[in-house]
């Protein structure tokens, strides 16, 4: 079981509309529940997204009204490493467009069960002072057990899969961009390697 997490506390708010988390991992315990990401404000109420137990990936704006989406693919590769992008732009008109989430540069928009948030809808868990932010881990709970690397959190930008990767012209495969032109606003970092 894998105890290894990353934890940080926001000491001011910054945006709380927009959010890219871009992820390079590879699970060693399929069939274990593994947060990626969370945002988690004093109510328990959490923002992000995981593995599930079942292998599905679920990502969510849990803050009262945000939204929930689980995906139909399921994920049990222990090989390979899976690009995951989780994006967040509440300002959007079409409602499936406030909350994405990309594998290997491809939008999943199938789901077993889909709900998003409002438009114009204030995160309350990620970036907001005093809300702590965990990289690995719900909380101190339900670890990801794997490897991560070349990890982008982007405080108040929607990005592109094209912003963090492309296709090799020769095998077709998604391949990462190590150098991407992105921003990372107010709370957001980069991390190299877990």
């Amino acid at each position: 079981m894998g105890t290894t997490q990353l934890k940080y506390t926001p000491n001011s708010t910054s945006t709380r509309y927009k959010a890219t988390i871009s992820a390079w991992v590879k699970r060693t315990n399929i069939g274990a529940e593994g947060w990626i990401f969370e945002g988690k404000n004093g109510t328990n109420q959490a923002d992000g997204f995981r593995f599930q137990a079942n292998n599905t990936i679920n990502m969510l704006l849990n803050d009262g009204g945000g939204g929930s989406c689980t995906t139909n693919r399921l994920f049990r590769d222990p090989h390979a490493f899976y690009h995951l992008m989780w994006v967040v732009d509440t300002t959007q008109a079409t409602a499936s467009d406030r909350m994405k989430l990309y594998v290997n540069g491809v939008q999943e928009t199938s789901f077993s069960s889909a709900s998003y948030p409002a438009q114009n809808f204030a995160i309350e868990g990620t970036f907001v002072n005093g809300q702590d932010m965990y990289i690995g881990t719900q909380h101190g709970y339900n670890f990801f057990e794997g490897v991560m690397s070349h990890y982008h959190i982007c405080d108040g930008y929607a990005y592109q899969p094209s912003d963090f990767g492309s296709t090799d012209a020769v095998t077709g495969e998604w391949k990462i961009n190590t150098s991407p032109s992105v921003s990372y606003g107010t709370h957001g970092a980069f991390i190299l390697k877990d």
